[in-house]
């Protein structure tokens, strides 16, 4: 370990060991780039909007279930899953990260012919998707 510099009576400054610290994705170093940087915030961002799905569809699921609606009973994975993922690409657009759904509320919704602001689903979809949402 490195000697620390010696601290004169006036001078309020902690050193705090960085070899001690731990980041997601860089244990042992500070980022090197801004694109590292980048890495780091979606990837402290994922991990948050991760946490707070499983933190609200544990609430949700069993208030549904207690008004009789069990999203886990057969033949309703799929569509369980659907409303999941709907979920976590919103809160990964609201942290500026790029999840598949937003392509696919992009393309499935369009502006309701009568231009009250509400959308309805197109009638038919044609989409690709990547890994990177885009």
């Amino acid at each position: 370990m490195t000697e620390q510099p010696k601290l004169t009576k006036n001078e309020n400054v902690i050193f705090f060991p960085e070899d001690r610290i731990e980041y997601p994705n860089r244990v042992g170093h500070s980022p090197r780039s801004l694109e590292e940087i980048y890495l780091n915030l979606d990837a402290m961002a994922s991990v948050h909007v991760n946490e707070t799905v499983e933190k609200i569809f544990k609430a949700i699921l069993p208030q549904l279930d207690k008004v009789g609606i069990d999203l886990t009973a057969d033949g309703l994975e799929k569509d369980g899953s659907l409303l999941i993922e709907a979920f976590r690409s919103l809160l990964y657009k609201i942290n500026g990260v790029n999840h598949q759904f937003q392509t696919l509320a992009e393309v499935i919704f369009q502006n309701h012919p009568d231009n009250d602001g509400t959308y309805k689903i197109v009638d038919k979809l044609d989409i690709e998707l990547d890994k990177n949402g885009t």
